[in-house]
Protein backbone atom coordinates (compact mmCIF):
# COMPACT_ATOMS: atom_id res chain seq x y z
CA UNK A 1 0.00 0.00 0.00
CA UNK A 2 2.70 2.17 0.26
CA UNK A 3 1.62 3.58 4.19
CA UNK A 4 4.37 6.15 5.61
CA UNK A 5 1.64 6.28 9.18
CA UNK A 6 4.79 4.62 10.67
CA UNK A 7 8.00 6.08 9.62
CA UNK A 8 9.81 8.73 11.70
CA UNK A 9 8.87 11.68 10.02
CA UNK A 10 5.05 10.69 9.84
CA UNK A 11 5.07 10.20 13.66
CA UNK A 12 6.98 13.52 13.95
CA UNK A 13 4.02 15.29 11.44
CA UNK A 14 1.60 13.61 13.80
CA UNK A 15 2.97 15.26 16.78
CA UNK A 16 3.16 18.91 15.72
CA UNK A 17 -0.70 18.19 14.04
CA UNK A 18 -1.86 17.09 17.46
CA UNK A 19 -0.25 19.77 19.40
CA UNK A 20 -1.85 22.26 17.00
CA UNK A 21 -5.33 20.76 17.16
CA UNK A 22 -5.17 21.26 21.37
CA UNK A 23 -4.56 24.45 20.87
CA UNK A 24 -0.69 24.45 22.44
CA UNK A 25 1.67 27.41 21.62
CA UNK A 26 5.57 26.91 20.64
CA UNK A 27 6.26 28.02 24.42
CA UNK A 28 3.78 25.25 25.81
CA UNK A 29 5.35 22.56 23.59
CA UNK A 30 8.90 23.35 25.04
CA UNK A 31 7.52 23.13 28.74
CA UNK A 32 5.24 19.99 28.35
CA UNK A 33 8.85 18.20 26.31
CA UNK A 34 10.73 19.10 28.87
CA UNK A 35 8.30 18.09 31.60
CA UNK A 36 8.26 14.26 30.13
CA UNK A 37 11.43 14.27 28.98
CA UNK A 38 13.78 15.32 31.95
CA UNK A 39 15.66 17.20 29.53
CA UNK A 40 16.63 20.79 28.38
CA UNK A 41 14.99 20.80 25.23
CA UNK A 42 14.88 24.04 22.72
CA UNK A 43 13.12 23.34 20.12
CA UNK A 44 11.22 20.43 18.63
CA UNK A 45 12.56 20.22 15.61
CA UNK A 46 15.92 18.86 17.40
CA UNK A 47 14.10 15.99 18.69
CA UNK A 48 15.31 11.93 18.47
CA UNK A 49 12.63 9.46 16.60
CA UNK A 50 12.35 7.63 20.50
CA UNK A 51 11.43 11.41 22.00
CA UNK A 52 9.22 12.36 19.19
CA UNK A 53 7.68 8.91 20.27
CA UNK A 54 7.03 9.46 23.92
CA UNK A 55 5.53 13.21 22.75
CA UNK A 56 3.60 12.09 20.87
CA UNK A 57 2.30 8.85 23.22
CA UNK A 58 1.43 11.59 25.82
CA UNK A 59 0.01 13.99 23.12
CA UNK A 60 -2.86 10.55 22.03
CA UNK A 61 -3.37 10.03 25.70
CA UNK A 62 -4.09 13.33 25.90
CA UNK A 63 -6.83 13.58 23.23
CA UNK A 64 -8.47 10.26 25.00
CA UNK A 65 -8.61 11.27 28.39
CA UNK A 66 -10.06 14.10 26.75
CA UNK A 67 -12.81 12.35 24.51
CA UNK A 68 -13.88 10.47 27.62
CA UNK A 69 -14.25 13.23 29.95
CA UNK A 70 -16.14 15.14 26.88
CA UNK A 71 -18.42 12.47 26.21
CA UNK A 72 -19.36 11.40 30.02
Amino acid sequence: MGSDVGTPAAKRKKMFALADSIGLERDERIELSKAILWRDITSWKHLSDEQVVRILDALEGFEKVRWLLENR
